[in-house]
């Protein structure tokens, strides 16, 4: 009897490290696959953003599901300190750079796309590069990886 409880306690101690390993493979996938500093812009605010003449667009690429790129807006701002040297009659300005994506999912065929990314960016955009083979292979591998580990468990 007593031989069966330690058998039994072998098997929930391999099935425990199983799924151990299972969350801490999921937890660095989901960190590896994120964007934190990346906001999430709607379509129309997107669009909205294109027309705003004192915004720069920077590395815009544009992909099946989903847009990203570079913003920076200047503001002119009082208050700043300024650095040695500088004129105290010229108005200082705050700089930001933020890196936005936008999802494409249920507009893709947008029509007048290409041609307000003409008017507005010229050729400051490019298409986005298909993925790389090895990516496939990688990703294809964590998802076997995965259901083999479920199935043990």
């Amino acid at each position: 009897m007593q031989r069966k409880n330690k058998e039994r306690s072998r098997s929930w101690n391999s099935n425990q490290l199983v799924l151990i390993g299972l969350i801490v493979l999921l937890g660095s996938v989901w960190l590896m696959g994120r964007d934190a500093s990346v906001q999430t812009l709607r379509y129309g605010e997107f669009k909205q953003l294109l027309a705003a003449p004192d915004l720069q667009f920077r590395n815009v690429r544009v992909g099946r599901n989903e847009i990203r790129g570079e913003l920076t807006t200047r503001d002119r701002a009082s208050g700043l300190e300024r650095a040695d040297g500088d004129d105290p009659n010229r108005p200082q300005e705050l700089v930001r750079t933020i890196y936005w994506r936008t999802p494409r999912l249920g507009i893709e065929r947008d029509e007048g796309l290409q041609s307000l990314l003409d008017a507005r960016l010229g050729a400051d955009y490019q298409g986005e590069e298909e993925d790389s083979a090895l990516k496939s292979i990688v990703s294809i591998f964590v998802w076997i990886s995965v259901m083999v580990l479920v199935l043990i468990a």
